[in-house]
């Protein structure tokens, strides 16, 4: 209007679809062009491109997400008890399957942890009551051992932190250091008793003589621990806790030895002298004999070393040297790759197929995976996308001709392959059909192991010139194909999925992976 352009919107909806047939669209020759006569107006339901299939039956994909900060364990239990009460209000052809659940390889680390120090425990009262023999003794190592483990679950308590990978594997480490200063403690109590001195006047003097020792080795074990709480990054959220545990644990176990173990030693122990002439099935007709056998053993190997000083310094030379130049044969990497019983799938058909032609296809997958690999227990497949873009769209490639598949596995110690294994058998079933362009297996890596990203390599090739910078990406692309490092990914993928991309670009020519 006059020198100023006025945005006018106005808002309204059609009631009725025929209203649309009637919006005009252009002038032609003064006489109004109406959608009708350009385009056929149809009131009907709108053309599916999202398909969403579980175990080959229609279904619909829900995503729970946690707020950052907030316990997965504690929102999955939560989620689980809703879908019981959602279940029994469902008409009974419609059930609600669990896909992935993040908590189950949570829980199912700490029930190995925990077992874990179960059986660390045991095998550390079997030790003391070998080498010591007797019941008495072995029951006040033992007395220690829950006294240091409960101080680290109180500084757990006073920080809000939580039961953990990071802090039951501290625990798994410090449980077998905990009895160190116990037991030195505790056998030279026990030597003063086999020479005759009385409990009390044994667990002075021989405390008073070790006392000293015991400190010092807590420290040195405190000085590699503790440097850890100092870390920053990442690295300082894995291992802060773990210093931490392990030092304040060592520390109790120390307090422990010097105070309680002689305090128990005078109140449990009793006078009881070595039998020279005893039978064999008992402990000092046996073990004591080997024992005794084994320091004169020692006696001699020592006078030996001794004596033969250059030897065993070049010796030891050599081995130090040896074991340091064997760090280059030896693989690195973030974490470890952890078998989660999932297997995940992404398969890209032509550009512009069909979502009907697409989920053919998938159904075809679905069915040969289900009949070649037993291991396979569910299948979760979603293929296309809807207008929103969904939530796959937000992790990679959306369209009509994406499939994302989820596999889920029975569980490691009911199967003898690894997720990895089974995800070769399916990048196997995959490779050879004709209408897939591009696709993407990956065993899924559950707790820290996560963190390390996908396993894959993209290079990118950027020049002034297309055709040269194609010619270099094909060229770069056999090559690859031919390296013997991950043969086994690169020989399952066609040449679209090693992802060699070129563009044209106003910067210099270079190579990034």
């Amino acid at each position: 209007m006059g020198k100023v352009d006025y945005p006018i919107r106005i808002q309204g909806e059609f009631a009725e679809s025929d209203l649309i047939a009637n919006v005009v669209v252009g002038n032609y020759n003064g006489t109004n062009v109406f959608l009708r006569d350009v385009a056929t107006v149809n009131d009907t339901i709108r053309e599916t491109k999202l398909v969403a299939k579980i175990e080959g039956n229609r279904g619909m994909t829900m995503f729970v997400q946690k707020m950052s900060g907030a316990n997965s364990v504690q929102i999955c239990r939560e989620v689980d008890k809703e879908i019981q009460k959602l279940q029994k209000d469902l008409p009974p052809d419609i059930r609600i399957e669990k896909i992935f659940d993040t908590s189950e390889f949570i829980q199912g680390s700490i029930n190995n942890l925990t077992e874990t120090l179960m059986y660390a425990g045991l095998f550390v009262v079997l030790v003391v009551l070998f080498f010591l023999g007797r019941w008495r003794a072995t029951l006040i190592v033992i007395l220690t051992i829950p006294i240091s483990l409960l101080v680290a679950f109180v500084y757990i308590f006073l920080t809000g932190s939580s039961i953990n990978i990071i802090s039951l594997s501290s625990l798994s480490i410090a449980i077998g250091m905990v009895v160190d200063d116990a037991i030195v403690v505790l056998e030279n109590i026990t030597k003063h008793i086999e020479r005759g001195s009385r409990p009390r006047e044994a667990a002075i003097y021989a405390t008073n003589e070790v006392w000293l020792a015991v400190i010092v080795t807590t420290l040195t074990v405190v000085a590699v621990f503790l440097p850890l709480t100092f870390v920053k990054g990442l690295t300082g959220v894995l291992f802060s806790q773990l210093g931490w545990i392990v030092s304040i644990t060592i520390i109790m176990s120390t307090i422990a030895a010097i105070t309680l173990t002689p305090t128990l030693s005078e109140l449990l122990l009793r006078l009881r002298p070595i039998r020279e002439d005893a039978p064999a099935w008992t402990w000092d007709g046996s073990v004591h004999k080997f024992l005794g056998w084994l320091d004169n053993f020692y006696v001699k190997t020592l006078s030996w070393v001794l004596h033969h000083k250059k030897f065993v310094i070049a010796a030891a030379l050599v081995v130090f040297i040896g074991s340091m130049a064997l760090f280059k044969f030896i693989g690195t990497e973030f974490m470890p790759a952890a078998d989660e019983s999932q297997v995940t799938a992404t398969v890209e058909l032509q550009t512009g197929t069909r979502v009907t032609e697409t989920e053919k296809i998938a159904d075809r997958i679905d069915s040969i995976v289900m009949k070649q690999i037993p291991e396979v227990t569910l299948v979760s497949m979603t293929a296309g996308t809807d207008d929103s873009g969904g939530f796959s769209s937000l992790f990679g490639e959306s369209g009509t001709h994406v499939i994302s598949f989820t596999f889920k596995l029975l569980g490691v110690e009911d199967r003898d392959r690894s997720s990895e294994e089974v995800a070769e058998e399916i990048r196997q079933i995959i490779a050879p059909m004709p209408e897939v362009i591009n696709y993407s297996v990956l065993s899924e890596s559950g707790g820290m192991g996560a963190m390390g990203g996908g396993n894959t390599v993209d290079i990118e090739i950027y020049g002034y010139d297309i055709t040269q910078t194609n010619i270099l990406a094909e060229q770069l692309a056999e090559r690859v194909k031919r390296s013997p490092v991950q043969q086994t990914s690169i020989s399952a993928a066609t040449s679209q999925s090693l992802n060699f991309r070129s563009s044209l670009t106003r910067t210099s020519s270079c190579v990034t992976g």
